[in-house]
């Protein structure tokens, strides 16, 4: 909603016409003209559209809205939005195309390697527990 503030000043003296919308206002023609007339003794009157000034003052046409100005500069980037919830999801695609063939059959026993180096001697292991004694031998 537009407000329309239109002030005079004249012969010291200061007048104002407001208006909370331009449509609505009795001051402001169709054509979105004020209409007003200066008296000889500097002295301004609003009139209504297709109202005359009276003998002797001089008319006065306003208009409501001037030329539109040059553009402004563009204002600084805006903070990032929330993010928004999950999406729903798609179907499953369509099945791909089968491999190429079967696989062949295996192929022949290689040679048998040769046999490796001898290992290093590992460390002597823990002695073992005495074992149990033997039956006595025959009598000689």
């Amino acid at each position: 909603m537009s407000t329309l503030a239109v002030f005079f000043a004249l012969g010291g003296g200061a007048y104002a016409a407001t208006s909370a919308s331009v449509t609505t206002t009795p001051f402001v023609g169709a054509n979105g003209v004020i209409h007003a007339c200066v008296s000889i003794y500097d002295y301004i009157r609003v009139v209504k559209p297709g109202q005359r000034c009276q003998p002797g003052d001089t008319p006065l046409t306003l208009n409501v809205r001037g030329r539109t100005g040059a553009r402004g500069k563009q204002g600084t980037p805006g903070t990032n939005g929330v993010t928004g919830p999950q999406g729903v999801p798609g179907s499953p695609g369509a099945t791909g195309p089968t491999g190429i063939g079967q696989a062949g059959q295996a192929g022949a026993s290689g040679p048998t390697g040769a046999t490796g180096a001898i290992g290093v001697t590992g460390a002597t292991g823990a002695t073992g527990t005495t074992g149990a004694t033997g039956a006595a031998g025959p009598a000689g």
